[in-house]
């Protein structure tokens, strides 16, 4: 003899939904009946964003391109890089980015727009990169925020083309940040490198003698190093210098060497 069905069977699916299935009134349906179930699907969609804010000087930043860049410390590779552009405020977001790796970080970079252009077309009123510190982990649906960064560089005072040593070289501080430190940079852009201890909030570097392994009359770049406590470091485009007889002529380069900090 058939069984009629007389309750109704309630089914909830992870917490997601709840689905409800009576059974038609006045069905019959016989011992040991199976109940089949509409196949149902849940998207998932993550929420996470890594967000920050770029100046200039104190302005908004509009329309510039910063990347976030992903990479492994130990041995150190670039794993990919995604762009943002600033909003009408300075503003940048990276919708929903990877979870990070064990032994993978995430930092910020900005590029000066002119850095591959003609160097008179470059615009030292920029850093020529900045980079932010490391962000050391980061998961689905998480919120980051990184501190703001300020794009607008130090203003490096023009030197003779030779100058005789001791020499004094200086620069025009960037003038809202004075717990930010220094660093002055001098070098061949190949081998040879001599760069100062940090100098704090200071606008020169008194250069007493000749480095180790520097000489006479042999082309060389010098620049500023700039360090902020919160929202990381950047670099000031280079202008040439020789040390001799005074004469010659100084040009504004951007060296290879200072275009990514890690």
């Amino acid at each position: 003899m058939g069984l009629r069905a007389s309750r109704s069977a309630m089914i909830v699916l992870a917490g997601l939904m709840t689905l409800s299935l009576m059974p038609t009134v006045g069905a019959v349906a016989q011992a040991g009946y199976s109940v089949y179930l509409p196949l149902t699907t849940h998207t998932y969609r993550p929420s996470g964003q890594i967000q920050g804010r770029l100046l200039f000087h104190g302005a908004p930043e509009v329309g510039a391109t910063i990347e976030l860049v992903n990479y492994t410390v130990s041995p150190p590779s670039e794993n990919g890089v995604v762009t943002a552009t600033t909003t009408a405020t300075g503003d940048f977001a990276f919708e929903t980015p990877l979870p990070l790796s064990v032994g993978d970080r995430y930092y910020l970079r900005y590029t000066n727009p002119t850095l591959d252009g003609a160097p008179e077309d470059f615009d030292v009123s920029r850093v020529l990169t900045w980079t932010s510190f490391d962000l050391p982990a980061y998961d689905y649906d998480e919120q980051v925020t990184f501190p703001t960064i300020d794009v607008g560089s130090v203003e490096l005072n023009l030197n003779l083309p030779t100058v005789a040593v001791p020499y004094q070289f200086s620069w025009g501080r960037r003038a809202l940040y004075p717990d930010e430190s220094y660093d002055f940079m001098l070098t061949d852009q190949a081998s040879v490198f001599h760069g100062s201890a940090p100098l704090g909030y200071s606008d020169h570097y008194d250069l007493s003698s000749l480095p180790t392994g520097f000489a006479l009359d042999t082309p060389y770049v010098w620049g500023v190093h700039i360090v902020s406590p919160w929202a990381g470091e950047g670099y000031s485009f280079f202008y040439t210098v020789m040390f001799g007889e005074t004469g010659g002529t100084t040009d504004l380069v951007a060296p290879t060497t200072y275009r990514v900090s890690r």
